[in-house]
């Protein structure tokens, strides 16, 4: 697959498909203020099992997806943002890898995410107690594993506070998204914003970066 073959999801699209998704679109600014909201509701102990019912599913495969906001995250099983942003099925597009690294699979999905369906928000969202992160800091990795920690060592230039070093990764990986053209554009056009945050798993607050 060449470069040419990213130049614009939307070209793939057809005009009723491309009003749809635009229809649908909400600011960054708005996209990011319903993730805060969200996340107070499940710090409040407060969900909506109807956002995950059967009419919901249907309607899914009825009108299609759109979601308002795309989250790079851990594979970290204590991490599941569509519950800790009380979110429905639809809401987030999700993409995951260990230690919300980004390679080039993780940036091309993020890049459909903005380019074809619209998301006005992507949000890397890295998380407390990250065992990449411990991996980079101590050197105890192994397997493939050990390669994706001596890059996120290279970056963390000897940090030793833990939550400094893992706001310092996710930061990093947001850079690497803002260098995606399709991506830089659409945050140049004020369609989009690119931000990082982490999820502290004993208390479950997003905290925003």
């Amino acid at each position: 697959m060449s470069d040419n073959d990213f130049v614009s999801f939307e070209d793939d699209l057809d005009q009723e498909d491309l009003a749809s998704h635009r229809a649908h679109r909400c600011t960054p600014q708005e996209a990011r203020a319903r993730l805060t909201a969200g996340n107070s509701l499940f710090l409040q102990g407060i969900h909506d099992h109807e956002m995950h019912s059967e009419d919901k599913r249907e309607g899914l495969i009825r009108d299609g997806q759109h979601p308002f906001a795309v989250i790079v995250t851990c594979s970290d099983s204590r991490v599941q943002p569509v519950v800790s942003f009380s979110m429905c099925l639809g809401d987030l597009f999700m993409v995951r890898s260990i230690g919300n690294f980004i390679d080039w699979v993780e940036e091309a999905s993020v890049e459909y995410g903005v380019g074809h369906l619209g998301a006005p928000l992507v949000v890397v969202l890295g998380h407390t107690h990250c065992g990449l992160v411990h991996a980079a800091m101590t050197g105890e990795a192994d397997g493939v594993a050990k390669t994706v920690a001596d890059e996120v060592a290279a970056i963390l230039d000897g940090e030793t506070d833990p939550r400094q070093a893992e706001k310092i990764h996710v930061l990093h990986q947001v850079d690497v998204l803002k260098q995606n053209e399709i991506i830089a554009a659409a945050v140049a056009s004020g369609e989009c914003e690119v931000v990082g945050a982490i999820y502290h798993i004993g208390s479950g607050r997003v905290e925003w970066l």
